[in-house]
Formats: C-alpha cells, structure tokens, sequence
C-alpha cells in the first residue's frame, strides 16, 4: 500500500512538473531531520524527511506556488507508565507516512524565503491533514541552490477527540535545479 501512495505521489509531482515544461519553474530535493515537539515527544524518537517539490511563479517576482511530496519515518520508542503500584511498559509504533504539500514559497531567487504550506500524510492507521511552516535562506552555489531551513510541521492538529496530535520541529536542507 505504502509503495502505491509513494509511487502515485511520485507520478503527480513529475506531471506537474512536466506540464510546467513553458513556465521558469524550479525543483528541490530536500531531507529534514525532525525532533518531537509536545505530548508527542514521550513516545517517539527524532525522525527524518526526504522529497521533493517543484516552485512555479505566480505573476510576482516574490511568490511562488509550491507542491510536493515526501517520505517521513518516525521510530517510537519504549515506554513505561506507572499507575499506582502497576508498571506497564510497550512500545510507540513506528511513524512511516507519505505525505504530500501545497503551499507557498514567499522570496526572492536567493537570500531569505518564508515557506506556509498545508499537508497530508497518509500511512497504516493514519490519514490526517496538518501544516508546515518553514523560513530559511537559499544560497546560490554555480547552477544550483542550497536552501537550509527551519521548520515547525503539525499533523493533525484537528484530530478528532482522543486522537493524538504530533507536532516537529526540524531543521533541513534543500538542493534547488
């Protein structure tokens, strides 16, 4: 199931891009470590995300439209509640989730750039929406650029009631063609 979603998101993205062939658009390969933020630090570990994501300017020079998709692990870690004299100890799930991204890229060509963006991530038992927010700096290196960036990622932050929000932190870096 997992390969299916990956490879659909995949597909999207590369016809988007495709079908952009006449507009002066950009792509970017990215990779984000990520740190457990809130209740959700209790029970996972640091995660990772990797993907990529194509820039198409709107009419002006600062904004750009953004979509994406990526690949986000979260290992869960053991855990041990005490209630009164019981001790009960398990272990958090692993996170693997596919998640796609539409958003905006609000900057200039280099230099800094704020990034809003609504998500959704899709996984085994999990099928949320949420949303990034991310400011960086990209740096001009020959014909490519290196953005690096800090971002702040929400999933599910209007879960229903009982169900477990899971708010990152991270820090990334982006190669821009």
């Amino acid at each position: 199931m997992k390969n299916v979603i990956l490879s659909s998101l995949s597909i999207i993205l590369i016809s988007f891009g495709s079908l952009s062939a006449q507009i002066n658009r950009q792509f970017e390969f990215y990779a984000v470590g990520l740190l457990a933020t809130g209740e959700f630090v209790d029970a996972y570990e640091s995660g990772i995300e990797g993907g990529g994501a194509v820039y198409i300017p709107v009419g002006k020079p600062m904004v750009s439209l953004t979509a994406g998709v990526g690949y986000m692990y979260i290992p869960g870690k053991e855990v041990t509640v005490t209630r009164g004299y019981m001790i009960i100890t398990g272990s958090a799930a692993d996170y693997k989730l596919a998640k796609i991204f539409v958003g905006a890229y609000i900057g200039k060509k280099t230099g800094l750039f704020f990034m809003p963006a609504i998500n959704g991530t899709f996984g085994e038992d999990w099928n949320h929406a949420g949303f990034d927010l991310a400011a960086g700096y990209l740096l001009p290196v020959k014909n490519l650029g290196v953005s690096i960036k800090a971002r702040y990622t929400m999933l599910n932050p209007f879960g229903k009631e009982g169900e477990r929000d899971m708010n990152m932190a991270g820090i990334g870096l982006g190669v821009h063609f």
